[in-house]
């Protein structure tokens, strides 16, 4: 029976074809003067035609029947071969392709190299482009977490505790987290944000009904809109309050001066200090401006002093009204130096909420004696709730 020859056996007679692939290049440099210029698609066909000669096989028959580790070794040893022959491209400029890099998975890059054809005679300008989901930002408005575990030093300080049940005042108070930059601009928004946030509504509490044991619920709802006044965050020290003094409304000592008994709006009026904070006709009212009425700091200053109705049972002495104000400020506020001045600022947005468009904030809307205080610290990207409604007469 005849030997077939090892040559014709395609993936294993390889070594024959090549042998004979060598004599007819020697033949083609020596006439390698004689031919004439071609363009890159010829010089690539060319390129491919020598590499299916010295296969020995069809095109077709090559991707069908040779290995991958084997059309490797014979594009290594073709694109040597051609690097020794003299460049017959046109003087010309050529268009030199282009294509774009993306980064692959391992299984990704041996899936594509396993396709694509050989590029190593082609220029190649890399050229990268990055996703545009790669980093998404933030433009659904603000999103808030709520700390659960925060700690208040003067709300939750037992003397503090105390005096405040003294005085008939229910409230609470409560933290959360916000995880974009503040825009003192867009305050609506981020009020809006915050009060419709699951964390805030999830934790935040508020009364609906009147009463001075009124169960605290929930804030709850679709909110459409937030109403509220921006407060000034200015004050620095305690001495804000010394006028109080100076204007005669009590004695060297601190005993606050009495004065005779009046009501207005259901406040009890009973001493000159609640009305020079309520009665705008007191001569006293004035000592007070209106930048001075509207600071953070006199707003908590005249809620604790006021308090919770009927059931304040009032103090004689300005001190403990002093002390218990400081405490609750520090609670609120951010304070930090400033390295170029040397100087303490503060570093915190307060703002007074008088109603919510959705759902009832408050149980006697619009009475001047609630008080909501959004307080925002951008140091710390910190917000603190706190908030106190007037219970009215009834129990």
């Amino acid at each position: 029976m005849p030997v077939q020859p090892v040559e014709e056996i395609v993936g294993i007679g390889m070594p024959s074809a090549l042998r004979r692939s060598e004599e007819k290049q020697k033949a083609l440099q020596s006439n390698i003067s004689t031919l004439a210029p071609f363009s890159v698609d010829e010089k690539q066909h060319d390129f491919d035609e020598k590499i299916h000669a010295k296969a020995a096989i069809k095109p077709k028959e090559r991707d069908e029947n040779i290995s991958m580790a084997q059309a490797a070794q014979m594009l290594s040893q073709a694109t040597m071969e051609s690097e020794e022959e003299p460049d017959t491209t046109p003087t010309a400029p050529v268009n030199e392709a282009t294509f774009k890099v993306t980064l692959k998975t391992g299984a990704e890059a041996a899936a594509a190299a396993a396709l694509e054809e050989h590029e190593s005679v082609v220029p190649v300008t890399f050229s990268s482009e990055r996703s545009s989901d790669a980093v998404s930002s933030s433009t659904d408005g603000y999103t808030f977490s709520a700390l659960s575990e925060a700690k208040f030093q003067g709300f939750h300080d037992k003397e503090v505790l105390g005096l405040l049940g003294k005085w008939g005042v229910s409230f609470a108070v409560s933290r959360f987290r916000f995880h974009e930059s503040f825009d003192e601009e867009k305050k609506d928004a981020f009020l809006l944000d915050l009060f419709s946030s699951k964390a805030f509504q999830g934790s935040a509490c508020r009364s609906t009904r009147k009463g001075h044991r009124a169960p605290l619920q929930r804030v709850e709802g679709k909110i459409h809109k937030v109403h509220s006044e921006e407060l000034n965050v200015s004050v620095m020290n305690m001495g804000f309050f010394d006028r109080i003094q100076e204007s005669g409304i009590v004695t060297p000592s601190g005993k606050i001066r009495g004065c005779f008994e009046d009501i207005i709006e259901g406040i009890t009026i009973n001493n000159l200090l609640r009305k020079c904070l309520v009665d705008e006709d007191d001569e006293n009212f004035e000592i007070f401006d209106e930048g001075d009425r509207n600071e953070l700091i006199f707003n908590l200053f005249s809620h604790i002093v006021i308090g919770g109705g009927s059931l304040n049972q009032y103090e004689d002495m300005i001190e403990p009204y002093i002390d218990t104000c400081k405490k609750l400020y520090k609670d609120l506020v951010s304070v930090c130096k400033n390295k170029t001045t040397g100087k303490m600022e503060l570093k915190t947005f307060a703002y007074n909420v008088q109603k919510l468009d959705g759902v009832a904030l408050f149980p006697i809307e619009e009475h001047e004696r609630n008080i909501c205080l959004i307080c925002v610290d951008t140091l710390r990207r910190y917000v603190t709730y706190y908030y106190s409604a007037w219970p009215g007469e009834s129990w």
